[in-house]
């Protein structure tokens, strides 16, 4: 009797996603599998994403990664691990591709709100270079890099990995405000500019989602720009973002601002954190110091700009919400002070050497001083001028000793006098500003109060979690690709796989909320586990097969898994074909011990 044995560890809960994502359905529409391949192209997606998930980032050896597993009860997959070799993968790269990346995102994007009740009135985007490594000599700029069948230019950019030496490419991705779950993105060439990829991304979003209109954008400082803000109105999309300091607006804002604290006005309280050991129940009186403080007031402004093509100038009403951060304060107040340090000592060099100089008369003093003033005029200090008369004695008209009784003849010459003055006041009014930082928005008061917009976009921080999922790793991922159409095919990988992976943190932390459950984690007990932690439960979970018995054995689950499974109304439990064995005890102290969750009965 032949008896096979696999591991399965948490390859089920990645397998119950993906199925509800219907991933490999939607690529197999798209490319019709070919009759001569064991694995179709969504099979071979799905394989991608599962080792992306499992932390391998190539193409090569996949099948020896997966040789240990169950591929078949995980994922239903008709092919075998040894199918999922490098070429067959390469190839499924190419076809997805050729297939258009946008057709993938609109039909993954309407399962996922189906299947997953996304909520896609909040989105987040953002941009990132990615560093490669390798000439990549026979890659070229597209005619049209805004075609989506446009292969990416794999050159030297701006990088944000402070990889001047690497070339790159540009990955842009748009996710929910609703669990930060990746539903849009692309690689694009590496000297692609932010503001067009996010033009780029922005339309094609409007094109893939159900229905744009009402949907609110969030981004940083790149996604401001008068054609941006235009092309987002075309569409319907509102738009929240933060303003460069360098746009005439901000200076409006910052003025109305402080011209709002001049008089006294009162101020919206955005948000307060107060510290740890603050007990709850104290009452206002009590309440110490707040740790963090962030307050601000909405203006109303016009942002006008000229399009480069028409000539044509546009003018928008924004809403610019005015933040200042006590966080910000403590961080730029050392800053304010050593720049105030570094220009005096300039100044005072400035003013030595003025002070060396001899004018024939007062008026080109006056003149001298006026202009340093001018050239150096300081930021934190004040600088008075003076012009003084000296008389200084003539050369004597020979070489030698003069005599004692030799009266020497003198002139009068003016200097200008330059006096540095400490300006508290002008520091104070630094730190203020460099406290302050602007939002702007399409959005009415009516629609999104003062303090709910700056927790929208606080927010961002979803998409630049996603970020880091796909940064980290993908860094040496490129490596083994040679060609820029694949690694354009990688990246809608890469997004998938972040999907999948965000969803299942989001599915199960739903679950728990729903019925006030927690679930074992790192350390103790949690109602926010991360993916990684629902991961690790499941590690040590083996298969049995035996020869001429359609059964398959779980063998070495443990009833903290198996009431995992519950909570979760994981389908391998109603598996016909499926026999779970004999459940064994978590170990003292570790994960699952002592963990029962809750019961329908209980939870209702």
């Amino acid at each position: 009797m032949d008896i096979t044995t696999k591991r399965l560890d948490y390859l089920p809960i990645i397998g119950h996603a993906l199925k509800k994502l219907g991933a490999a359905q939607i690529i197999d529409t798209l490319v019709p599998p070919d009759p001569r391949s064991h694995a179709s192209t969504g099979e071979c997606v799905e394989a991608l994403i599962v080792a992306i998930l499992h932390g391998k980032h190539t193409l090569s050896r996949i099948d020896d990664l997966f040789a240990p597993f169950d591929l078949e009860l995980a994922f239903g997959w008709t092919a075998t691990d040894a199918q999922f070799h490098d070429d067959r993968l390469g190839r499924a790269l190419d076809a997805l591709f050729e297939a258009g990346p946008t057709k993938v995102y609109s039909a993954a994007i309407l399962r996922a709100v189906a299947a997953f009740e996304l909520e896609l009135k909040l989105l987040h985007s953002d941009t990132t270079s990615v560093s490669v490594y390798g000439e990549y000599e026979s890659s070229e700029e597209a005619d049209d890099p805004d075609d989506e069948h446009a292969a990416p230019h794999v050159t030297r950019g701006h990088s944000k990995d402070h990889r001047a030496d690497l070339k790159q490419v540009v990955f842009g991705v748009t996710v929910t405000g609703d669990g930060g779950v990746p539903i849009f993105g692309r690689v694009a060439s590496g000297n692609r500019a932010d503001v067009e990829e996010m033009r780029w991304l922005l339309g094609r979003l409007a094109e893939a989602l159900p229905n744009p209109t009402g949907s609110t954008l969030v981004g940083d400082s790149k996604f401001f720009s008068g054609a941006t803000l235009l092309l987002a109105r075309k569409h319907g999309f509102n738009v929240v973002t933060m303003l460069p300091r360098n746009v005439g607006v901000w200076g409006e804002a910052y003025s109305a601002y402080r011209r709002v604290l001049s008089a006294g006005e009162p101020l919206a309280s955005l948000k307060v954190v107060y510290p740890d050991s603050l007990d709850d129940e104290a009452g206002v009186d009590e309440r110490p110091e707040p740790e963090k403080e962030w307050r601000g007031r909405s203006f109303d402004v016009k942002h006008a700009w000229t399009d480069d093509e028409t000539k044509v100038v546009h003018e928008l009403p924004l809403r610019a919400l005015v933040v200042e951060s006590t966080t910000l304060r403590d961080q730029k107040t050392p800053i304010v002070h050593a720049r105030r340090d570094k220009e005096r000592k300039a100044l005072d060099k400035v003013v030595a050497r003025l002070r060396a100089r001899e004018f024939d008369c007062e008026t080109d003093a006056q003149r001298a001083a006026a202009a340093a003033i001018e050239r150096h005029g300081p930021e934190l200090h004040r600088l008075t001028m003076k012009v003084v008369s000296e008389e200084v004695a003539e050369k004597r008209p020979g070489p030698g000793r003069p005599r004692a009784d030799e009266v020497r003849p003198t002139r009068t010459v003016w200097r200008a006098v330059l006096e540095v003055e400490h300006d508290d006041h002008d520091v104070q009014e630094a730190i203020l500003r460099e406290s302050c930082f602007v939002i702007v928005t399409t959005l009415s008061r009516d629609e999104v109060p003062d303090d709910e917009l700056f927790r929208t976009y606080q927010e961002q921080n979803q998409v630049e979690v996603a970020m880091r999922h796909f940064k980290n790793p993908l860094a040496v991922a490129p490596i083994f690709l040679k060609s820029p159409e694949r690694i354009a095919a990688l990246g809608l990988v890469y997004v998938l796989a972040i999907m999948v992976y965000v969803l299942i943190q989001r599915e199960v932390r739903r679950i728990l909320a729903a019925r006030d459950e927690v679930f074992p984690g790192n350390k103790g007990l949690t109602a926010r586990p991360t993916t990684e932690v629902v991961f690790r439960l499941f590690e040590g979970i083996d298969t049995m097969r035996i020869e001429g018995q359609a059964g398959v054995i779980i063998s070495n689950m443990s009833t903290a898994q198996r009431d995992a499974l519950v909570l979760l109304d994981h389908s391998l439990l109603k598996d016909p074909r499926v026999n779970l064995g004999k459940l064994r005890e978590p170990r003292p102290r570790r994960r699952g011990w002592r963990w029962k969750p809750k019961t329908k009965g209980d939870a209702d």
